[in-house]
């Protein structure tokens, strides 16, 4: 597409002056994408088109990515006075969270369950949109191992013997993608944009 630019310097490229587009297709291509430049015509937030001029720069000139403006000194320094209690309560932490973790995994293993099967996806959106990244075979087991609990309870019954020696209720596989997307939303929110998805009721 042709396009009309008030300058072809580094500005050009990086939405800094106008671009007008003309509409009319002409041979050959144009260097910049001019990405930005539609970005800021269809309305997105300055916030967003700054952040995108910062990772275009760093990405052509391999500098650092530098933090948001909005993890200023202050959020680092209550940071790292979070991080300084934790720390001196970390201890205590684990002690008293020791005999509850053997607790609950023992009630787990009574019905075959993982702990990473109690997250409701109706509840939490993360946790929905994590369960929908894992392979199939991941989800299969999940919601065979939900229906054999809510059988067992039926019954008023659960696991015996070998089988229930078998059991690995600490075993995470819903955790890292779960991460995953939690980290995606707060650096949406950073950006003042809305997650790419939304509830979705199974």
């Amino acid at each position: 597409m042709d396009v009309v630019t008030s300058s072809e310097s580094e500005s050009t490229r990086t939405g800094d002056t106008d671009a007008v587009f003309l509409y009319h297709l002409v041979p050959g291509h144009e260097t910049p994408s001019f990405g930005i430049h539609c970005a800021k015509v269809s309305g997105i937030p300055g916030q967003v088109l700054d952040r995108a001029k910062e990772v275009l720069h760093s990405q052509e000139t391999g500098a650092p990515l530098r933090v948001p403006s909005t993890l200023g000194v202050k959020v680092h320094d209550k940071v790292s006075s979070m991080a300084l209690l934790k720390s001196m309560f970390r201890p205590l932490w684990d002690a008293m969270a020791r005999p509850y973790r053997a607790a609950v995994y023992k009630e787990l293993s009574q019905y075959g369950l993982r702990y990473d099967d109690l997250y409701d996806p109706l509840k939490d959106e993360d946790v929905a949109e994590a369960l929908r990244r894992l392979p199939p075979e991941v989800i299969l087991e999940r919601n065979c191992r939900l229906r054999r609990a809510a059988d067992l309870d039926m019954k008023h019954d659960h696991l015996h013997g070998e089988l229930l020696a078998k059991q690995t209720p600490g075993e995470h596989y819903l955790q890292e993608a779960l991460e995953e997307v939690r980290k995606e939303r707060r650096e949406r929110a950073l950006l003042g944009t809305q997650p790419a998805y939304t509830r979705i009721y199974y």
